[in-house]
């Protein structure tokens, strides 16, 4: 019976490796289906086809001319000797050989295992398989962004693409780049973005090589991201309480902004529903739990 049950979790845990990268993935397409929507709804769907179609372009051009940009230096012969010294030290031989007297499943092996040179070699060249990887990954998004005029010549943030004079002629006539005071919250958002990333402490980025040379632009991208995000689903709280409501943003004292005032209106509605109302509201719009 022992031997039957542990085979049955040797199964299990064999299938649950193999199902965890295709149920990532699946999220990671629903996860981009859903932003695709939510930002058709804000732009428009000519709008985003053309911003996607501006995405797989600059991928093909950078796929053949990868940008020389990257996070770390050429592996040296240094960085190489340096690995060697790593493996010869006792206290990292005794934690090869305590990890691998661990079989998957958590039962120790009866013999005991020691790293060969040829396990150490492995090793080596994991770690610059890693670096190279990463390496190629980063350049060939800078490459990217460098296309998109996201990023200058020189590898610095573009702040000319996200300003008004050249937003405004891109999205003036989108849902909600035609909505007054909209185009100008987000180019505020933008440089608030900017300046975030501009302030972070050097300190904090230097503990780590790509944070250390690329931390700022990844800083200002992920606020510039979520801060997009926010708006457009601020816009689009703000058309559906307005079929509702209407005018309602002087109608029921609220802020001036009409899109934080819708806001303030979803979440006030939401606050208002009794359990069985969320209960009914949970099982129409929630993901499913199947």
């Amino acid at each position: 019976f022992n031997t039957f049950r542990m085979l049955k979790l040797a199964i299990v845990a064999v299938f649950g490796l193999l199902a965890a990268p295709a149920l990532s993935d699946k999220r990671k397409l629903m996860d981009k289906i859903n932003k695709y929507n939510l930002l058709s709804r804000c732009w428009g769907e000519e709008a985003m086809y053309k911003y996607s179609m501006q995405i797989w372009a600059a991928m093909e051009y950078c796929g053949e001319a990868p940008s020389a940009m990257s996070p770390f230096n050429p592996v040296q012969d240094n960085q190489l000797e340096a690995l060697r010294d790593l493996l010869n030290n006792p206290n990292v031989a005794a934690l090869l050989k305590q990890q691998g007297s661990q079989s998957f499943l958590g039962r120790k092996k009866r013999e005991d295992y020691m790293a060969t040179e040829e396990d150490k070699m492995e090793f080596m060249e994991d770690i610059m398989d890693f670096k190279t990887g990463m390496q190629s990954k980063i350049g060939n998004l800078s490459c990217v962004l460098t296309q998109m005029k996201m990023l200058d010549a020189s590898g610095n943030i573009n702040m000319e693409l996200y300003s008004m004079k050249t937003l405004y002629p891109w999205l003036k006539d989108t849902p909600a780049g035609s909505k007054p005071g909209f185009l100008e919250k987000m180019v505020n958002g933008f440089s608030d973005c900017y300046d975030i990333s501009r302030s972070w402490p050097q300190q904090s980025l230097d503990r780590n090589p790509i944070t250390k040379k690329h931390g700022r632009h990844m800083i200002f991208f992920e606020c510039a991201k979520k801060m997009e995000m926010k708006l457009c689903t601020k816009f689009e709280m703000s058309e559906w309480v307005e079929k509702i409501f209407g005018d309602y943003s002087s109608k029921l004292g609220l802020p001036l902004d009409k899109f934080d005032a819708a806001a303030v209106a979803v979440m006030a509605m939401h606050e208002a529903q009794t359990p069985e109302q969320m209960f009914v509201d949970d099982f129409f719009w929630q993901k499913s739990k199947m």
